[in-house]
Parts: C-alpha cells; structure tokens; sequence
C-alpha cells in the first residue's frame, strides 16, 4: 500500500482548480477518462506517477538511484509508457495547445440556455473522436465530483449582470 500524496503532487493532482494549463511535461493517464496532467520538471512527473498509478521508484525520490534514473528517462523519452500497480500513464513532452475559451470564474451555459453555471476547475482531456486530438473541458459549481467534465464544444459563454 502506498502512502498518501505529498502535498507537491497533492498540489498537482488539484491543478484543475487552480488551473494549470500547460507545463513541460504532458502525463496522459488513460484510466482517468484519458486526463492529461501537467509538470514542470521530471521530479514532479515522479510524484504524479507515484499518486495516481502507484509507481514507486523509491523512498528518496530524486536522490535514489532508481529516481535519478528514471527521472532522466522521463526527461530524454518522449513517449514513455510506464505501469504502476494502479494503473499506466506515458510522459510526453509538453506539445503546443489552443488555450481554453473560458477561465475559472466565468458564467456559461452548458446543456440549456436558461440555466448559468460557473466554471471551478479546468482540465484537458484526450478526445477519442479526434484520433489522438484534445479538447478543454470544464468543472462547474454544484457538480464536484459527477465525474466527467463538460467539454468546450458543449459550452457557450452566459452573460451575468
């Protein structure tokens, strides 16, 4: 059993909510509804892998040999696949992107015109309808939790007055 995320991936794993929309690395986790997460260097791709698909790469993290070691695979290996005992995720690095259209705090619509709802929490997420391709999706109040988010094609901007 692993131990619970330090708070370095804690901040990561909730980059949603903050949001952070791009870094120099992509960790592509197919068993999150193909979620994309974002890192800045190798040591915080370790601490990703570590939280979300179990991959122990030892207690020193980048002082251990074995961290060392992979953190440098991660730094020269676009591509790379690894498993852990939760799950995959493959690194790759980051690859130039659209921003989203809307920001934490803005009002949109999502399924009906009527009905406003402000936007929590930001992610990307792979798009199986475009090969490969991705697309901006949006948390919104009231739905934490509802698993996944709407996506950018589904939403339009509300005016709020």
């Amino acid at each position: 059993m692993s131990a619970a995320p330090t708070p370095a991936a804690r901040a990561i794993l909730t980059q949603a909510l903050t949001p952070v929309l791009t870094g120099a690395y992509e960790v592509y986790v197919p068993a999150q509804l193909g979620r994309l997460y974002f890192a800045d260097h190798p040591g915080q791709v370790l601490e990703l892998l570590e939280a979300l698909v179990g991959l122990e790469y030892g207690r020193h993290r980048q002082r251990d040999p074995q961290g060392r070691a992979l953190a440098s695979r991660v730094a020269r290996e676009p591509g790379l696949l690894l498993r852990g005992a939760r799950g995959e995720a493959e690194i790759y690095a980051c690859r130039a992107r659209a921003r989203p259209l809307f920001q934490v705090g803005d009002w949109v619509h999502f399924f009906n015109l009527s009905t406003a709802y402000q936007i929590v929490g930001i992610g990307l997420y792979e798009d199986p309808r475009r090969l490969g391709g991705t697309t901006w999706a949006y948390y919104y109040a009231g739905a934490a939790g509802a698993g996944r988010p709407i996506t950018e094609a589904q939403t339009m901007a509300a005016a709020r007055t």
